[in-house]
Formats: structure tokens, C-alpha cells, sequence
């Protein structure tokens, strides 16, 4: 006797063990073909949804893309391997490209300032820099005190934080209030990329 006219119960096991199709009324096996027909309809279903979310992920990771890209053109992924000494040379290299007259302050003593900025118009700036390891590191409130203390020690007019990652919401909001300008990673870029630009069409 056939196998697909056998008893029921056996159809029914033999179902469950090859996961190959269902009985139909009367004892039938199902057909293979049947049942990659039925898949079939399944993966037309499934299939576009998990192409949609490919397709958003990706979108989704266009800015991350771009803002990556333009790390690398302005050189600052170079700073993150920097050590604090390299990356107040390379600050002081980039205002003066931005047409600053720059001074660098001692390493070691500094008084709460790295370097001095000085403006066409005479203004001086203490800039405070700041170079973070880790890619979640952020500047907190406290390190404000130290570039205050410098602008007062240098006798400046402004004050600014310089770092290659970001602040954190308390250091943020305190600077707004006592007036401190912070330059984060995405203004870093901004600033980089004009030096380059720049310095490009002067040649």
C-alpha cells in the first residue's frame, strides 16, 4: 500500500517528523510541490518587510556616514589618537591658519590656559583644550573653572572650550550662564574644514 494512503494517525506523524505538508480530508498527503507553494506565499510576505528594514537601517546610518567622512577630510579623526600636548600644537596650527595670532602657553603650569588668542581687533581669547579618549567621554562642569581662571590670569576678554568629543548637559548650560564658548566635536569639524577650505584657494 502506498504511503500517502495509509492510515491517518502514521500520515499525521510522518507529517510532523518531515515538516513536508498537512493531510488533507480523506487521509491524502499533501505534495511537496503544494507545500513550497504555500511557502512561497510566505516569502513574499516576509521578504519585502525584511528589506524594508534593511533599507531604513541604512538611512538611518547616511548621517553617521556623512558626519564620519567629514571627520576624516578636516583631520580631526587624527586628533582622538593625539596626546594633549599634540593636540594644543595642532589647535594652535589652525588658528593661526584662521588668521589668529596664536600663543601657547607652558604645558606644565599653564594657569587654566592653553592658548591665547588674540583677534585682529586686539580681543584675547583663553582657550582651554581638551583632548578626550574615549568616544563617550564628555567635558564636565568643573573643567570651567579652569579656563575662568585663565582668562582672568591672562587678563582676557573672552573664554572658550576646545575639545574633539562633546560636553555634557551641565557644563552646556552652565558656560550659556557665565558666558564660556564651547566648541565640541561637530563645531571642531566645522572649524577644521573652513581652515581647510581656506587654505586651499589661497594657494
Amino acid at each position: 500500500m502506498p504511503f500517502w494512503k495509509v492510515s491517518p494517525p502514521f500520515n499525521v506523524e510522518l507529517c510532523r517528523l518531515l515538516g513536508l505538508g498537512i493531510l488533507q480530508e480523506g487521509g491524502m498527503f499533501m505534495s511537496f510541490s503544494h507545500f513550497m507553494y504555500g511557502m512561497g506565499w510566505f516569502f513574499a510576505v516576509v521578504i519585502p518587510f525584511v528589506a524594508l528594514g534593511i533599507l531604513v537601517s541604512a538611512i538611518r546610518m547616511i548621517p553617521t556616514w556623512i558626519a564620519n567622512h567629514r571627520t576624516r577630510l578636516a583631520g580631526v579623526d587624527k586628533v582622538d589618537s593625539m596626546s594633549g600636548d599634540m593636540f594644543e600644537i595642532w589647535l594652535k596650527h589652525q588658528f593661526s591658519k584662521a588668521g589668529y595670532t596664536v600663543k601657547r602657553t607652558p604645558y606644565q603650569g599653564d594657569h587654566g590656559a592653553d592658548l591665547i588668542l588674540v583677534k585682529q581687533d586686539g580681543t584675547k581669547i583663553a582657550i582651554q583644550a581638551k583632548q578626550l579618549g574615549g568616544r563617550n567621554a564628555r567635558v564636565g562642569a568643573k573643567a570651567l573653572g579652569e579656563v575662568l581662571r585663565g582668562k582672568k590670569y591672562y587678563n582676557c576678554d573672552e573664554a572658550m572650550m576646545v575639545t574633539n568629543r562633546d560636553y555634557t548637559q551641565p557644563a552646556k548650560d552652565e558656560a550659556r550662564k557665565i558666558g564660556i564658548k564651547l566648541m565640541g566635536r561637530k563645531e571642531l569639524v566645522t572649524f577644521a574644514m573652513q581652515v581647510k577650505n581656506a587654505t586651499n584657494r589661497r594657494r
